[in-house]
C-alpha cells in the first residue's frame, strides 16, 4: 500500500513540475490519468484545474474541478483535510 501511495505522490510531483516548466499536456496526462481512475483524488482535480487555467480553457478546468468537489463531498472529505479543490474552485471563480 505505501508503495502505491509513493508512486502516487511522486506522480503528482512530476505533473507539477510539468506545469511550471509549461509542459502543459505532458501534465494534462499525467494528472487526466489520476482524475480518470480516482487516484489522488481531489488533489488531482485541482493541478488538472491549474493546468488548464493556464491554459485559457476554463470550462474544462470547471469541469474537472466540479469532478473534484464531487469527489470529495461523496467520500465526506472535509475542506480542512484536503482543501485543494476548492482553492481550485475559487481560483476557477476569480479567473471567470
Amino acid at each position: 500500500m505505501s508503495f502505491v501511495m509513493i508512486v502516487n505522490a511522486q506522480s503528482i510531483e512530476s505533473a507539477r513540475k510539468h506545469l511550471y516548466d509549461q509542459r502543459y499536456e505532458s501534465a494534462v496526462r499525467e494528472l487526466q490519468l489520476m482524475v480518470d481512475r480516482g487516484v489522488n483524488m481531489p488533489e488531482a482535480a485541482y493541478w488538472l484545474g491549474e493546468v488548464y487555467l493556464q491554459q485559457q480553457k476554463p470550462e474544462a478546468a470547471r469541469e474537472v474541478l466540479l469532478k473534484g468537489t464531487k469527489y470529495a463531498t461523496l467520500k465526506n472529505i472535509s475542506r480542512k483535510a484536503e482543501p485543494f479543490v476548492f482553492i481550485g474552485w475559487a481560483h476557477y471563480l476569480l479567473n471567470k
